[in-house]
């Protein structure tokens, strides 16, 4: 409604000079879901024990999981880390 409607140009500073609707958008999909990804995988590279992971996700071959497992470690927050900052610069 506040987007849409009546108050279609209204873009105060408080929401970073966006829309309601805008905003929320930003939000959710340039903040929280890189965020819920590296938090994740932080979770389960770091704060779960090796073996449960493994148990989960059912390896077969140990070679492989200790390839994923270093991946999820090390290599990946750092890329979903620079995505999103890369992304808001971009944004802004």
């Amino acid at each position: 409604m506040l987007s849409f409607n009546t108050w279609a140009e209204f873009k105060p500073w408080f929401l970073l000079f966006k829309t309601p609707f805008d905003f929320l958008d930003f939000l959710t999909s340039q903040l929280m879901l890189p965020l819920g990804g590296l938090f994740i995988a932080l979770f389960v590279g770091w704060s779960m024990k090796r073996n449960v992971v493994e148990q989960e996700m059912d390896a077969d071959s140990p070679v492989l999981f200790g390839a994923w497992h270093f991946i999820l470690r090390f290599i990946s927050p750092v890329l979903v880390a620079l995505v999103m900052v890369l992304t808001l610069i971009d944004s802004f």
